[in-house]
């Protein structure tokens, strides 16, 4: 850019075409290039971000089978739903409701499928293909936010889970202006209800209300079976054995036996009969309690035990590092040495052996019986609470010592958080996390602890038992200035690739903290991850407008100081021409108004960015005339700014800075556009007559 010497600014004329014109000193170039308006240096390098992006693209592609996730219901569980559900007695009432007055409260015991037939009853009513968002949109009230329903858009509040008596009293407030809402915009709601939950809805929503029963569990085990591609005679499933196990069973087991039925099935390569495969099935899901609890008791040494919960945790993993692992536990819990030396000493494979584990042909171990690993797990996190936490940094220094497959990583972090979820001990979790995102580790790239800290967010995110503690410590970490480098990395790659999936509103709020951060790294790759985020999608840069507009609105009303430089820069890059009309889509109304707030606020507080983002939008609409109605919000922002002279005058500028009479035309006509909208008239109109009466003036000037 070319320097100048500065230029009094001039009101926009009240006149017409030949109003443009002056001086032009400022040349912008090719605005598709690499910008950088923040502060300091820009670094064009790959950050460790990348890294950590990478890793966990490979994570979730290979989790893309999960059947639920807070906050959004994937499109592999809507598949499963649609090929295995079997209408249960209440249904059709139930789906009458819901199609007449686009409300259904549904209620049913555990086990009767109530979810399943909420999901199914929003396919049935909704339009083609319908994803489903699950409710309520933040952890905090409100907790329906009715502007944010989109068109026929099927959604889904399940308050039946434990905690769930406070929300429905809350969410109830609501529910009049979201369900206008909802209906306004063709779309259906399904609150799902446990029977006891019932009387706690209030008389006018009571005509929503309707109860199921269990349906047929005998069919329901055909279908997943069928879906899953698991052979078997009809009549198998029509022995005593089973019908006795699903007289007691609820629907989510019975897809849990036809799950693990597939599983027994892969296992054995497919050799076997299908008698032998749901036998294996059965037992799996058989309490294993008093079975593991024996054993535990039978085998009273600290090797013993040390060797039996290493095999459970590493199980699958070589017998090798099975070894080394117990050998490290011996040594966390400050077990008594071994005084037999150790060449007299049984082998391992033997005290394995003794244990009821195997080590099969490619030096792997594992027990017999399906899930017994787990029950074993289990057995040892509840019998030695106080051992907890050596359990967990036993398993942490054993992941930092050694250099793992990803899988194998994967596998260790997955179980670790299992069994503290499982005692509800969601803040250990997050020291945990801390730990793991600072340390130094073996693995690729010295970044083992990252990925690790990574994938146990994730899976914190993915459970119902931590998700919302999760989101809420991801905030409180994120708004930390002085939050590690380390950590700031895990939790934007965590909030940019997992939690926008299923709440992009609080990802993006987590996202521009850290683009406060006071680290000059972390915020520089936040604010970038922010810019490509509302890049790829409409909505989210609706979302991210509204934040920005919101934070520095309201910091330009209270603050004698101003806003901050960080948001101002964001809102240049967020913007510009090559993010809002990324995907050929001007944006609609309501990011309209947003876009003229945020716009607004920063020209006030950075009048030579609003000169560069003029410019921008100038060149952009000279290449395309599509572009030129977004001239609209760039005027009124200038307006509401108090800096249209500013505006005004950059046009001129840039009018004459076209190297010939062609390129001026062009200019002048998009520089038309811009000071007709700053005039409040709306783009401006000329014949082409007068247009051309207009050059020739510009021309003798020139």
């Amino acid at each position: 850019m070319t320097a100048m010497a500065p230029e009094p600014e001039t009101e926009p004329p009240r006149g017409g075409v030949g109003s443009v014109s002056g001086g032009a000193d400022t040349v912008l170039t090719d605005p598709r290039a690499p910008t950088h308006t923040g502060e300091g240096p820009q670094i064009n390098a790959v950050l460790p971000t990348e890294e950590l992006r990478d890793y966990l693209g490979d994570v979730l592609s290979r989790n893309t089978g999960r059947d639920h996730v807070p906050g959004r219901v994937t499109a592999e569980h809507l598949r499963r739903v649609r090929c295995c559900f079997v209408p249960p007695p209440g249904y059709a009432e139930a789906l009458s409701v819901l199609s007449a007055s686009r409300l259904l409260f549904l209620s049913g015991r555990p086990g009767s499928g109530r979810r399943g037939s909420a999901l199914r009853a929003l396919q049935e009513v909704g339009p083609p293909s319908p994803s489903v968002r699950e409710l309520p949109d933040g952890d905090e009230q409100p907790y329906l936010h009715a502007q944010r329903v989109a068109a026929e858009e099927s959604l889904l509040l399940d308050v039946s889970a434990h905690g769930g008596d406070a929300l429905l009293g809350e969410v109830q407030n609501e529910l009049a202006a979201y369900r206008d809402e909802v209906n306004a915009r063709f779309g259906h709601l399904v609150v799902v209800l446990a029977p006891e939950q019932e009387r706690l809805l209030r008389d006018d929503l009571r005509f929503s209300l309707r109860r199921i029963h269990p349906p047929d569990k005998r069919e329901v085990l055909r279908r997943h079976l069928s879906h899953l591609d698991v052979p078997f005679p009809d009549g198998e499933l029509d022995g005593e054995q089973v019908r006795s196990w699903l007289h007691s069973a609820g629907t989510g087991e019975t897809a849990e036996l036809a799950d693990l039925v597939r599983r027994a099935e892969r296992e054995g390569a497919g050799e076997g009969s299908f008698r032998a495969w749901l036998d294996e099935a059965q037992h799996a899901l058989a309490d294993w309690d008093r079975e593991v609890a024996e054993q535990v008791e039978r085998f009273t040494t600290s090797r013993q035990r040390a060797v039996l919960f290493s095999a459970a945790m590493l199980h699958g993993l070589p017998v090798e590092r099975v070894f080394t692992a117990a050998e490290g536990l011996l040594h966390r819990v400050s077990a008594p040495d071994d005084e037999c030396p150790v060449l007299e000493r049984r082998g391992f494979s033997a005290q394995l052996h003794e244990l009821g584990a195997r080590v099969d042909g490619e030096r792997r171990v594992s027990f017999a019986d399906l899930d017994y690993d787990a029950a074993v797990r289990n057995r040892f996190w509840d019998d030695f609470p106080d051992l907890r936490d050596s359990f967990g940094n036993w398993v942490s220094e054993f992941l930092r010592k050694h250099r793992l497959p990803d899988d194998e990583r994967s596998c260790l972090v997955t179980r670790l958080a299992e069994l503290y979820l499982r005692s509800r001990q969601v803040d250990s979790l997050f020291t945990v996390v801390e730990r793991w995102a600072r340390q130094d580790t073996a693995g690729r790239g010295a970044r083992g602890g990252a990925r690790q800290a990574l994938e146990l967010l994730r899976l914190m995110l993915e459970d119902e038992r931590s998700a919302w503690e999760t989101r809420r410590r991801l905030r409180e970490w994120a708004a930390d200035r002085d939050l590690s480098p380390a950590l700031a990395e895990v939790l934007l790659v965590v909030c940019e690739r997992v939690l926008v999936r299923t709440h992009p509103e609080q990802a993006i709020v987590r996202m521009h903290h850290l683009a406060r951060n006071g680290t000059e790294r972390v915020s520089g790759e936040a604010a970038r991850a922010l810019v490509e985020l509302a890049r790829g999608s409409p909505e989210r840069r609706r979302m991210l407008f509204a934040r920005l507009a919101e934070r520095l609105t309201a910091e330009r009303a209270g603050k004698p100081e101003g806003v901050r430089n960080s948001d101002v820069a964001l809102v240049w890059r967020v913007g510009s021409p090559e993010v809002v009309a990324a995907d050929g889509r001007l944006p609609r109304p309501k990011e309209h108004d947003l876009v003229v707030a945020a716009t607004t606020s920063a020209m006030a507080a950075d009048t030579e960015g609003a000169r560069h983002h003029t410019e921008r939008w100038l060149d952009a609409c000279a290449r395309d005339q599509r572009l030129d109605a977004q001239l609209s919000a760039l005027a009124a922002a200038a307006r509401g700014a108090g800096c249209a002279a500013t505006v005004y005058t950059t046009a001129r500028r840039w009018v004459l800075a076209g190297g010939d009479r062609a390129e001026r035309s062009t200019r002048r006509r998009s520089a038309l556009q811009l000071v007709g909208w700053l005039n409040g008239r709306g783009p401006a109109a000329r014949t082409r007559d007068e247009g051309h009466r207009r050059e020739a003036r510009e021309e003798s000037v020139t």
